[in-house]
């Protein structure tokens, strides 16, 4: 593209024509137009640059952005300009233009490919992580909760100790919780759905999320569907709610007010139509937080669920955190939806469908528990975990041995097969592991039923535990009912006769 001295256009060829205009426009569009008033130029931000070949001089420019070309598309492009001059004054110039859109994009999807590898090699060491501490920790817990169960069954339950002991055991059970959702937001979890009481899993998820939120932030929660029932994962419904309450703070700063709303809504086709052309009428419950933040620009709008897309600050943030909403939000088979615009907040809705159904009722603290009289070996590495685990399955009418290493299980199991109806083993203990002492003792009793317990691994699960042939696999810490429920089920089952 030439120029003359005052920049009007005098000549263009085929290939401006081809790419700018994609033969929508022709050579008189442009013939006789400054060169640095054209819109794509000016929406582009170098028509100073352009300029500057007007004053004799040779611009280089790598990489510019055309928001909008003639024909009104956006690209990337390599800029080369430089003067003419005639009797030593600037008689005009050429602009050559290379298009690199292309390579601009392979150069981005590049960057977004080695982005996601540094992701995931993080998100696999916080899981590594993330792992050996709920291993110990876990087994610390089952310790504390283990021993205040046996203390409150050892008090009357009037005495005044027993109030005290019930709050250890709750406070255990938070810690619990917390626990598995750390590790659940810290590795890839499995989609485990289940009916689910939508209410309590958003009431739950704003006690942990209020203590990393500044207290200057007002948390105002109205959850109106309070026996509402999904089809879904606690833990990730917990991380849509964290992940969109933790972009509405920093959206806020240090000040603000965040609403979090729970409501059932029931929409015609027309409605859902309205939402997603994808969305079924019928019953939803609707999730919404709002913030009163600085918004969201209508440029930036369309590319807020994108991986990695992101205005916040270098080390503020990876960009993740909405792209991780909407793919655990349609992994429910629900829709969301943003209103946005800058310095007005933001609104985030989220659609989940409801189940016509109800939430198993849990079993009530004074129900009797099952008990029974056979004879149990208990296994763990940790003398304390042993300890209550002999001293828990006792009280509820067993005979219980309690060992602290593999080998002894295996020798105290080999010297009398008969002596033993069940075998209870921890998973991580040195000189073998549980599931190696399952198999050696299955090659003695085929028919033993053995149940595997750990405070975290992730190399063995329930289906890896029934594949040994094990009878089941759970994790610590596991309370008094809890056991006394599991044990009793598993040796009703290997006391089954054979269909």
């Amino acid at each position: 593209m030439q120029f003359d001295k005052e920049g009007r256009v005098t000549y263009v060829n085929k290939w401006h024509l081809d790419v700018f205009a994609k033969g929508k426009l022709g050579r008189d569009y442009f013939l006789n137009k400054l060169i640095y008033e054209f819109p794509g130029t000016v929406a582009a931000g170098i028509g100073p640059q352009v300029k500057r070949v007007l004053d004799g001089e040779t611009i280089d420019l790598e990489e510019v952005y055309f928001p909008r070309f003639a024909a009104g598309h956006a690209g990337y492009q390599k800029i080369h300009g430089m003067p003419f001059f005639e009797d030593g004054k600037v008689s005009g110039g050429v602009l050559i233009r290379e298009e690199i859109t292309q390579k601009k994009q392979e150069e981005l999807e590049r960057q977004v490919l080695e982005q996601e590898l540094r992701q995931s090699q993080k998100m696999e060491a916080i899981g590594t992580l993330a792992g050996g501490i709920a291993h110990d920790f876990n087994n610390i817990l089952a310790s504390m909760i283990g021993n205040a169960e046996l203390s409150r069954e050892d008090l009357p339950p009037e005495h005044p100790v027993q109030k005290y002991l019930g709050q250890i055991m709750e406070a255990g059970q938070r810690a619990t919780d917390l626990v598995r959702q750390i590790m659940s937001f810290s590795r890839a979890q499995e989609y485990e759905p289940k009916p689910i009481r939508m209410a309590q899993a958003i009431e739950d998820g704003l006690k942990l999320l209020r203590s990393s939120i500044p207290r200057s932030v007002e948390i105002k929660e109205n959850l109106l569907a309070q026996e509402e029932v999904i089809l879904g994962d606690v833990t990730q419904v917990q991380q849509i709610l964290m992940n969109l309450c933790g972009n509405a703070a920093q959206a806020m700063g240090d000040e603000g007010v965040m609403q979090v709303v729970l409501v059932r809504v029931d929409l015609s086709r027309t409605q859902a139509q309205a939402i997603s052309p994808d969305m079924e009428p019928g019953s939803y419950l609707r999730l919404s937080v709002r913030d009163s933040g600085q918004g969201i620009s209508l440029e930036n709008m369309p590319r807020i669920f994108d991986p990695f897309f992101t205005t916040k600050e270098v080390g503020k943030g990876t960009g993740m955190g909405l792209s991780v909403v909407h793919g655990l939000v349609q992994a429910h088979g629900g829709f969301i939806t943003v209103e946005s615009s800058s310095g007005q907040g933001s609104l985030f809705a989220v659609y989940l469908p409801m189940l016509d159904a109800e939430v198993p009722p849990e079993h009530s603290p004074d129900s009797v528990l099952p008990r029974g009289h056979e004879s149990v070996l208990f296994v763990d590495d940790e003398e304390a975990i042993a300890e209550l685990g002999r001293q828990l399955l006792s009280r509820l009418g067993y005979r219980v041995t309690a060992v602290t290493s593999s080998i002894q299980a295996l020798e105290t199991y080999r010297a009398d097969p008969g002596g033993y109806d069940l075998v209870l083993t921890d998973y991580t203990m040195p000189e073998m592991t549980g599931d190696k002492l399952t198999k050696e003792l299955l090659k003695i009793n085929p028919r033993l039923p053995v149940i595997i317990c750990t405070g975290h691994s992730e190399r063995v699960d329930t289906d890896k535990a029934r594949e040994l042939g094990a009878k089941d696999f759970v994790l610590k810490p596991l309370s008094m009912r809890d056991l006394a429920v599991l044990v009793r089920r598993v040796l009703d089952e290997a006391h089954l006769p054979a269909a």
